[in-house]
């Protein structure tokens, strides 16, 4: 009820509510006139939040979902005309992923928080990986083991970069400089778990990673300390061996500190305990088997009921094989190795969804795929699948993705993408016309495509600049595999709707960015070809266009709060108490959506955050093709601009390959030291998105 009373307060009194015992294995909720009211019923919390979910959707053509735009006031609350129910196949509904609080979830103020997690409620998540509070767990587990009290804040990662500490891939970047921040930290963390619990969810906390400062070796001893080669540029890292006695302390120190400063749960998060540097395949093999026997012996001996989380990425037969007193569960994170590992060899697992595309905000996802319901036929084949789980590492991209996995993870059937499709632009826009199926029909052969989905989509503007593009961040393509004029006509077709909400106005904004973000490859490659012809006259042309492209772009993203940096800044106003701790939040952001990893020659991870985003566009990505334009105008008379680093690093030029790249690098650097945005300012962003598109598709 108190959920209710946060999401529609003026309808609260409408509602009743009860708890229906269990009568099969699997989940129940539904909904009904009763006495008067609205009952809505359930075996648990978290159904019964599905119900009124469920409610809105079917009596008020309302959805709730976390990603990009709010559904608008409820002010009735018809009674249903007909009685609802249905069964929940999947008997864990698991969501998050550790990426996600460092791309998003850290600027959260609890306001967020509690909308957040109802959302998840109404959605029938019952089970979530909570981090924030982490890094509060951290530095006392340090504090309680003698560490003095600046090191241990020297040793924890900034909150943009946390998530990878916690992977084991490096320490002590951007770190925290005050006490503060981590008390903060703690007493946000102890809220958002204790509200999972309030509303039914299930929090799945961390465990400690093995992962220790240096000079850890002088007070512990070498032999107890694993030392792993740099990960992308960062420093070596330390951990302890699990077999080691000092593991163990930590361990258990660890859960003790998490415990009184978070809140408890019998789900521990270990993913990062599988990986080993100990040698040859043979002594590698004997270091996982002695290394689970005592990551279950020290969790057994801390809580006998608890169950340990691993994820698919570092599953090891070797080391589950040998786990026996504590109970297990796998993420298959993207559904990707439930088939290779022979389902887990028993192990229960969950089968997962996820977008690999860190923070971006390209439109990408396969819906086919998604609507397929593949949960139904994993279980058949693999009865020891005991749930789906949705693993994004951003919100604020692919709405239409989004809210169709959340509802998948409830279904006992496929979903019928046409009538679901309607009914999702009732709910989001408050109107729909005939044309939905046609929209439908061009969004799954262009971007929502299964083409579209297999590989990160790129993008040409926000692609480090060089005369042969090939990857923005890591990993992805940066030309599209679809006709743009495709993308076109869903444009225009949605424009003809009647509406102007606030999510509307997101897909409008989403679909136009894109369309000029995909006519800026072929541009670019025009301009590339011109200096290579030398023909200075187009290439200054040309270049100029792609700039005005840019400035376009960013005149578009600035209408939208999602879109738009000035409002993630904002955020961290809410956030910080002090001028110093603004200015060390906005270096987090900042360097996340910008440089991303060490400051150094080597950078291995630059533009990995990579994000389309008004008021950022000018100052960092504009402002990097401009002097990458006038650089290469001036070496007509000379050898030539050098297309490709002789050292390449994930198919990418080295960070500082010539003066020129490292004169780039210092200006990168620069930004994430002054970017200072002006404020966010309503605009009436569908005539300026429509201006804009006919300026470059009449």
């Amino acid at each position: 009820m108190d959920l209710i009373s946060r999401i529609a307060p003026q309808i609260k009194d409408c509602f009743i509510y009860e708890i229906v015992e269990k009568t099969t294995e699997q989940d129940w909720y539904g909904y009904k006139t009763k006495d008067g009211k609205i009952c809505l019923s359930g075996t648990d919390n978290v159904c019964i939040a599905k119900a009124f979910g469920k409610y809105l959707e079917n009596c008020l053509n309302k959805k709730i979902t976390p990603c990009c735009g709010d559904m608008g006031e409820i002010t009735e609350a018809p009674l249903p005309e007909k009685e609802f129910s249905a069964y929940i196949p999947q008997k864990l509904r698991v969501f998050g992923d550790y990426t996600l609080y460092s791309n998003d979830a850290w600027k959260w103020n609890f306001e967020k928080w509690e909308k957040f997690l109802d959302t998840l409620a109404i959605n029938g998540i019952n089970m979530a990986v909570n981090l924030v509070g982490n890094e509060g767990v951290c530095f006392y587990t340090l504090i309680k083991m003698d560490f003095p009290q600046d090191f241990a804040l020297e040793f924890v990662s900034g909150p943009a970069f946390y998530s990878w500490q916690m992977s084991n891939r490096f320490y002590n970047y951007i770190p925290s400089k005050t006490f503060e921040h981590i008390e903060r930290n703690l007493e946000m963390g102890k809220k958002v778990v204790a509200r999972m619990k309030e509303l039914g969810i299930t929090p799945i906390l961390s465990t400690f990673s093995g992962l220790v400062p240096d000079i850890t070796t002088k007070l512990f001893g070498a032999k107890e300390i694993i030392v792993e080669d740099k990960w992308a540029a960062f420093a070596k890292t330390y951990k302890f061996r699990i077999d080691s006695p000092s593991f163990r302390r930590f361990f258990l120190k660890y859960l003790e500190v998490q415990d009184e400063y978070l809140g408890t749960s019998d789900y521990y998060l270990c993913n990062q305990l599988c990986a080993s540097s100990a040698g040859t395949k043979k002594k590698e093999i004997a270091y996982l088997e002695n290394a689970a026997k005592e990551l279950d012996r020290a969790a057994d001996f801390y809580n006998e009921n608890a169950t340990l989380v691993f994820s698919s990425e570092g599953y090891r037969p070797e080391f589950m094989s040998k786990i026996k007193r504590c109970n297990t569960l796998v993420l298959d994170i993207d559904s990707a190795m439930h088939e290779k590992a022979n389902g887990f060899n028993g192990c229960e697992f969950i089968l997962g969804n996820s977008q690999h595309n860190n923070s971006h905000n390209s439109m990408q996802g396969d819906i086919d795929e998604i609507a397929d319901n593949p949960y139904l036929e994993c279980k058949e084949k693999y009865p020891n699948a005991v749930g789906a789980g949705l693993f994004p590492e951003n919100l604020n991209q692919n709405p239409m993705f989004f809210a169709l996995s959340f509802d998948v993870l409830t279904e006992k059937g496929k979903i019928d993408l046409t009538e679901w499709y309607k009914k999702y632009e009732i709910a989001r826009y408050g109107t729909t016309d005939d044309n939905a199926e046609k929209r439908l029909s061009l969004y799954r052969k262009t971007c929502y495509s299964k083409e579209h989905s297999a590989v990160p989509v790129g993008s040409a503007i926000c692609t480090r600049p060089q005369l042969n593009l090939r990857h923005t961040g890591l990993y992805d393509r940066v030309e599209p595999l679809y006709d743009n004029d495709d993308l076109l006509e869903i444009y225009r077709s949605l424009r003809k709707l009647d509406c102007d909400n606030e999510a509307y106005r997101y897909d409008v904004i989403n679909i136009a960015k894109q369309l000029l973000d995909n006519i800026a490859f072929p541009l670019h490659g025009e301009t590339a070809n011109a200096y290579r012809e030398r023909k200075m006259e187009p290439l200054e042309e040309k270049s100029q266009k792609f700039l005005g492209i840019i400035d376009d772009v960013n005149e578009m993203l600035v209408c939208h709060k999602l879109f738009n940096a000035s409002c993630y800044i904002d955020e961290l106003k809410k956030l910080a108490e002090t001028d110093d701790e603004l200015t060390y939040f906005i270096i987090n952001y900042i360097a996340s959506i910008g440089l991303w990893g060490p400051m150094i020659e080597d950078n291995q991870r630059y533009d990995y955050g990579w994000q389309l985003l008004g008021n950022f566009l000018p100052c960092y990505q504009k402002i990097r093709w401009q002097k990458f334009f006038e650089h290469i105008s001036g070496q007509f008379k000379f050898l030539g601009f050098q297309e490709k680093s002789r050292k390449q690093i994930n198919d990418r030029d080295i960070f500082t390959s010539t003066p020129f790249y490292s004169d780039m690098a210092r200006f990168e650097q620069g930004v994430i030291l002054t970017f200072n945005p002006p404020e966010f300012e309503e605009k009436d962003t569908l005539t300026i998105c429509d201006n804009i598109v006919n300026k470059y598709f009449s």
